[in-house]
């Protein structure tokens, strides 16, 4: 009776987290993003009657209007030479200046640039034997000793993976997958709850490519099993 009361405890919290956790991002949201225009409707005679999370919900939605409307004006004529106008005044300003240009810069990666990372692939990271999900941000290679060819790396942060590592590593240690991009971020904000179904590694030994299945299982595995088939006949 215990262990069943504790089943169906256990399956109501699998299903209520998730919804729980969306309603106090989004709640989370709507009173801090709608906090600064909140208090601005509270001030108008008709609004200030309302309730404080009616006037947060309302100032949220202007301000995603506003988000929106700015987006529509930068796409004409006099929107682009308004930017222009504001990117010249504030990259002027020292300390304003690099912020802004890396707030720019990041901003366009994040939500314009849909390639910044380009694949995903397996690193050994932190210490030899151990492996990590990193991203490949750009295809442009860093030359090491004349020869050797580097790789451009984002080591994400678990389970926050706005934060990370920029690592630039040679390109022969690298293990490529067949993830796509989402399916490793998918991965590395679970923390590997989520896993893809395709989990294969390539793993490149020998100037060839050896194929791993989600097991770790490739062809000298393979090889081990039919040897030892052969030697238990």
């Amino acid at each position: 009776m215990r262990r069943r009361a504790k089943a169906d405890f256990l399956t109501g919290l699998v299903a209520v987290l998730p919804l729980a956790v969306t309603i106090l991002i989004l709640w989370f949201l709507v009173v801090r993003v709608g906090h600064f225009l909140g208090v601005l409707f509270q001030r108008i005679p008709y609004l200030s009657k309302l309730p404080s999370p009616a006037v947060s919900l309302l100032g949220f939605l202007v301000t995603l209007f506003l988000i929106y409307l700015v987006g529509t004006l930068t796409r004409t004529l006099l929107g682009r030479l308004a930017l222009r106008l504001v990117d010249r005044i504030i990259t002027k300003v020292p300390l304003a200046r690099t912020i802004y240009s890396s707030t720019q810069k990041l901003s366009q990666t994040v939500f314009l640039d849909r390639s910044a990372f380009r694949r995903v692939v397996l690193v050994e990271w932190p210490r030899k034997g151990t492996y990590t999900l990193a991203f490949v941000t750009s295809e442009a290679t860093w030359e090491i000793g004349g020869r050797k060819k580097a790789v451009n790396l984002f080591i994400p942060t678990v389970p926050n993976p706005t934060t990370g590592f920029y690592v630039i590593m040679p390109e022969d240690q690298l293990i490529p997958t067949e993830l796509t991009v989402e399916e490793g971020f998918a991965s590395v904000i679970s923390a590997g709850i989520v896993l893809p179904q395709n989990r294969r590694t390539y793993a490149k030994k020998k100037g060839k490519t050896e194929e791993a299945s989600s097991t770790g299982y490739g062809e000298e595995g393979k090889s081990r099993e039919r040897r030892g088939t052969e030697g238990a006949n």
